[in-house]
């Protein structure tokens, strides 16, 4: 197959730019796990690498890898025994994938409502939703800021429930000084495409607990007896396989694992992953900073025990009652994302707050010349922070 070296190395050009979200070792691992011939592929497996070096960054025992968000969650169920006529209590903000992975389980999502200030679900609202039957609680970090999980583990105690942390949008998060997802059993992380770091599309299982994560990784390991909470070989040896008293698979299982090539990303991603989260809080100030003063648009709450690793920035839309502006007539706030899906802002007018209508669109903040890539973000200009605003009261 002949090459053609001036298109390969456009690409390389492009993959190291700047505003690139995979320009670190990313390409380096892909090519190393191409090569076929490399003998590391196979005595170091990459998923085996990036669970190991996953578990180290949140200080736990044990990481199993999935290939997604939503395998996670499912897996986290299993191994905490949810069956039918179970109840497991979860956020009304979320996605449809908590009720999927409950009725997989044959179990009931129960759903609590939302703190109007930290858009999470109301720790002081579960216990009503408790019942005999209520069997786990999955409190979920929403937009990147933790739960208040003192309460929520006390809940836990008291009614001998299992506790599984979703952060798939809270990576490195705190909770007074902790890491949100090492305070529950379980926690689940998302590697989507969005998300602090990502594998393309993947997810992470991290616990303490050996029991849970021998089942959590046959669960999403197709059920074989030979996997242990680390990670145990998949591949026999034809004697092993072809006698006919050996029993290969020990559990009902599904193949959630996570491909190889896209370990061999995660882990180019973990690498860098503060540097990722740093950006994003960073941003959120900017963010801060614009909206001073404007008492009809609220950030989300960040209680003052946590920090928020803001996967993205969320407001509260008070404007219809402060300065009459009515939703059917400016149909959205628009907070241009912290990480465009490929690159980090595209342009440098991405970051803006705009109210759109069906004819315009009225920024807060006009224009922003900011370089994340390089961590150079200034405010150069704040030009549409108050005229118009002064024009749409």
């Amino acid at each position: 197959m002949r090459i053609d070296k001036k298109y390969l190395n456009k690409l390389i050009n492009n993959v190291y730019k700047y505003n690139n979200k995979f320009n670190g070792n990313e390409l380096k691992y892909v090519l190393e796990y191409l090569d076929y011939e490399n003998p590391e592929n196979d005595a170091n497996s990459w998923t085996a690498r990036l669970e190991e070096a996953f578990a180290q960054k949140f200080g736990v025992k044990y990481a199993i890898s999935h290939n997604s968000g939503t395998s996670t969650l499912h897996s986290c169920l299993h191994a905490a025994g949810v069956g039918a006529g179970d109840e497991v209590i979860g956020p009304i903000q979320t996605g449809i994938w908590f009720a999927f992975v409950c009725l997989h389980q044959n179990a009931v999502p129960v759903y609590v409502d939302s703190d109007p200030d930290t858009f999470n679900m109301d720790p002081d609202k579960i216990e009503e939703n408790i019942t005999e039957r209520t069997k786990a609680i999955i409190p979920t970090h929403m937009h990147g800021t933790p739960m208040e999980m003192d309460k929520i583990m006390n809940l836990a105690d008291k009614y001998d429930l299992i506790v599984i942390e979703d952060c798939a949008q809270s990576f490195l998060a705190t909770i007074d000084g902790k890491l949100a997802g090492t305070i529950g059993q379980m926690a689940s992380f998302s590697f989507e495409t969005k998300k602090h770091m990502t594998t393309d599309q993947g997810g992470m299982v991290i616990t303490d607990d050996e029991n849970l994560a021998v089942k959590i990784r046959k669960h999403a390991g197709l059920g074989y007896q030979n996997l242990t909470a680390k990670q145990g070989m998949t591949s026999l040896m034809p004697s092993q396989f072809q006698n006919p008293d050996f029993k290969r698979h020990d559990s009902l299982a599904y193949n959630y694992r996570m491909p190889e090539i896209c370990a061999a990303i995660g882990l180019a991603q973990l690498e860098n992953l503060d540097e990722k989260v740093a950006r994003r809080v960073k941003i959120a100030a900017m963010y801060d900073e614009v909206l001073k003063g404007i008492d009809w648009i609220v950030p989300q709450k960040v209680p003052e025990n946590t920090k928020s690793a803001y996967w993205t920035y969320t407001i509260k839309y008070l404007g219809k009652e402060t300065i009459k502006i009515r939703k059917g007539k400016y149909k959205c706030i628009k907070f241009c994302p912290v990480v465009q899906t490929g690159r980090i802002f595209k342009t440098e007018e991405d970051l803006q707050v705009w109210i759109s209508d069906d004819e315009n669109k009225i920024p807060l903040l006009a224009k922003a010349n900011i370089l994340v890539g390089s961590i150079k973000m200034e405010l150069t200009k704040h030009e549409g922070v108050k005229n118009p605003i002064s024009k749409i009261k």
